[in-house]
C-alpha cells in the first residue's frame, strides 16, 4: 500500500514539474492578460480590414471576447495605452445580435456588451464591431462603418509555451523551415525531408487553422518561395488525407481548382498572391523547400491516426432545389454553391446568393465547374461589379474585395441551350 502512494506521489510530482516547465507565454510584443490572452495593442488608425489584416500577420485576429471578465480585461487595456475606441473581434450581419460571429472561427456571440440600439447596420452604420475605453460607456460595444472609419484595434494571438531556443513559435509548436536549418539542403524530397526532420526531433508539419496558415505565410512574406512541402500524405485515389505526425485532418485548405498531382501535400507561397497558403498536390519524388513542426516539449509521434476526406471538408451545401436557399440565405464559408439541380439541368430561376466568410478574411470563389447561358453576376458588398463569367470555362477563381459578395443568375435559359450550371468552393482567403 505504502509503495502504491509513493508510486502515485511521485507521478503527480513529475506531472507538477512538467506544468511548469511548460511555462505559458506569449510572442515578442504581446502581452499576457488574465493568463490566457496574448494581446497587443495598436494606436494608429486603420480601417476594419486593414486592421483585421495587421493581426492575420502575427497568425492572430482582432481580440475576441467571450465573458465579462475578459471584456474589462481587454478596455482596461487598449485604455492603459491611451486609446479611446478600438476594432474588436466581431462582425454582425444584421441589426441583431444573433447575427454576430466571432473573429476566431468560435461562432456566434457567446456574450456581448453592446449599448442598446446596436448593433445597427443601416442610416450609414455598419457590421464592424468597436468598444469604447472611456466615460460612461468605457468597455461597452457599438457597431461601425467598416470601410470609412479609422481606429485603433487589439490584436489577439494563441498563447504558446516558452522555448528560447525556437524562432518561429506559435501556439505550442515550433516551426523550422528548411532553408533555415543548418547541416542539410533547403531542399529535398518528401522522404527525405522527413528524415531531416526527424533529424532536428521534428515532423514535416501539420495545419489545423487559417490562423496557423496565416502564420505559416509570415515565415515566407519575403522569400521567392513558389511552395513548400508540409506534411500531407494523398490516398491512391486521390480523396483522403492523413498528416503524417499523426494529428487529426480536422482542417482543409485544399485549392478546389488545383491541377498539380502527386500523393504529398505543398502549400503556395507565392508572395505576389493575395490567397497563398492554399494546398496542392505534390509528387513526393521531386525536390522542394519544406517545413518542420515540432511540439515544444513533446517528442515527435509520426504514427498515423486518422484519415479524412478532401472532399467531405467542406460540407456545408446549399440544396437549390430548396427555394429558400435562392434568392434569401447569407451563406457564411466553406462550402459549395451550385445552381439548382447541378449537374443536371432543370427550370431554373432567377437566384441572388449572398456570400460572407467570417473573421479576417476575404470571400473566394473557386469555380470547380461553369457551364452557364448568359452571364453570373458577381459584386463586392457595396454592389459594384467584380466579375460576369458567362458560357463555360475551365475551373477559375474570383475573389472578392472583402467579406461579403453577392452573385445572381437567371438559369431559366441554361436548359435549353444544354448548359449544365456550375459548382463553385467558397473559401476564406
Amino acid at each position: 500500500m505504502k509503495s502504491s502512494i509513493f508510486l502515485f506521489s511521485l507521478v503527480i510530482l513529475s506531472f507538477l514539474a512538467e506544468l511548469s516547465d511548460a511555462k505559458i507565454a506569449c510572442p515578442t510584443g504581446f502581452a499576457l492578460v488574465n493568463q490566457q490572452k496574448c494581446l497587443k495593442i495598436f494606436p494608429n488608425h486603420l480601417k476594419h480590414l486593414e486592421a483585421e489584416l495587421d493581426c492575420t500577420h502575427f497568425g492572430g485576429t482582432l481580440a475576441t471576447i467571450h465573458n465579462a471578465i475578459d471584456n474589462r480585461a481587454v478596455s482596461n487595456f487598449a485604455a492603459n495605452a491611451g486609446v479611446q475606441n478600438a476594432w474588436i473581434g466581431v462582425f454582425c450581419f444584421e441589426n441583431q445580435t444573433t447575427s454576430c460571429y466571432y473573429d476566431d472561427n468560435s461562432g456566434r456571440l457567446s456574450y456581448n456588451n453592446f449599448i442598446p440600439g446596436h448593433p445597427r447596420l443601416d442610416n450609414g452604420y455598419g457590421g464592424c464591431v468597436y468598444m469604447t475605453t472611456s466615460g460612461k460607456n468605457a468597455g461597452q460595444w457599438s457597431s461601425g462603418p467598416c470601410g470609412v472609419v479609422g481606429l485603433a484595434f487589439v490584436c489577439e494571438v494563441p498563447t504558446t509555451v516558452a522555448d528560447p531556443t525556437c524562432l518561429h513559435n506559435f501556439n505550442g509548436n515550433c516551426y523550422l523551415p528548411s532553408h533555415e536549418l543548418t547541416g542539410s539542403p533547403p531542399n529535398a524530397t518528401y522522404s527525405d525531408a522527413r528524415g531531416i526532420c526527424h533529424s532536428n526531433s521534428a515532423e514535416l508539419a501539420s495545419i489545423h487553422s487559417h490562423q496557423e496558415v496565416d502564420f505559416i505565410r509570415t515565415i515566407y512574406k519575403d522569400l521567392d518561395f513558389y511552395s513548400v512541402l508540409i506534411g500531407g500524405q494523398v490516398s491512391a485515389d486521390g480523396n483522403n488525407v492523413t498528416w503524417v505526425d499523426g494529428s487529426d485532418f480536422d482542417y482543409n485548405y485544399m485549392n478546389p481548382i488545383g491541377q498539380t498531382d502527386g500523393n504529398c501535400l505543398q502549400m503556395n507561397t507565392i508572395k505576389s498572391q493575395t490567397n497563398n497558403g492554399l494546398w496542392s498536390k505534390f509528387k513526393c519524388e521531386r525536390i522542394n523547400y519544406f517545413l518542420c513542426k515540432r511540439k515544444i516539449g513533446d517528442a515527435v509521434n509520426p504514427k498515423f491516426k486518422s484519415v479524412a476526406s478532401i472532399k467531405d471538408k467542406p460540407t456545408h451545401t446549399i440544396n437549390l432545389a430548396d427555394a429558400s436557399h435562392c434568392n434569401s440565405t447569407l451563406f457564411l464559408a466553406p462550402g459549395i454553391v451550385t445552381t439548382l439541380g447541378y449537374p443536371n439541368s432543370v427550370e431554373g430561376i432567377f437566384c441572388t446568393w449572398k456570400i460572407g466568410v467570417l473573421g479576417a478574411y476575404r470571400v473566394g470563389i473557386y469555380f470547380t465547374d461553369f457551364s452557364i447561358n448568359g452571364a453570373l453576376n458577381i459584386y463586392d458588398e457595396y454592389g459594384n461589379l467584380i466579375e460576369a463569367p458567362s458560357i463555360s470555362r475551365y475551373p477559375f477563381q474570383a475573389l472578392g474585395p472583402t467579406n461579403l459578395v453577392s452573385m445572381t443568375h437567371d438559369s431559366r435559359y441554361d436548359k435549353p441551350g444544354l448548359y449544365h450550371g456550375f459548382s463553385a468552393t467558397i473559401l476564406p482567403y
